[in-house]
């Protein structure tokens, strides 16, 4: 899987899920554009790949989960959400 299959996936899809090692090989980007750290299940980064914004998030067991995002506003949102989310985790 290369670049552009990835970006095709998640046009149909809203979320791609594909092995760490499968990803580490396939998804070519400069480098993140910004990382939010969890504390939690590792870090969520945003990546541009093929001129679209791609959130991707690790679930600690070699998954990765790829997700398109429309701006930086928006991952702001999602990783706010997923803070909120891991932080009830902790409270039971």
């Amino acid at each position: 899987m290369n670049n552009q299959d990835i970006v095709n996936n998640l046009h149909l899809k809203n979320v791609l899920r594909i092995e760490k090692k499968e990803a580490d090989e396939s998804i070519t980007c400069e480098k993140p554009i910004k990382e939010v750290d969890t504390h939690f299940v590792g870090k969520i980064v945003l990546l541009e790949i093929e001129n679209n914004l791609i959130a991707k998030k690790e679930d600690g067991k070699g998954s990765i989960y790829l997700r398109i995002i429309n701006s930086i506003e928006d991952f702001d949102a999602f990783t706010q959400d997923r803070l909120r989310i891991y932080d009830r985790m902790w409270d039971g």
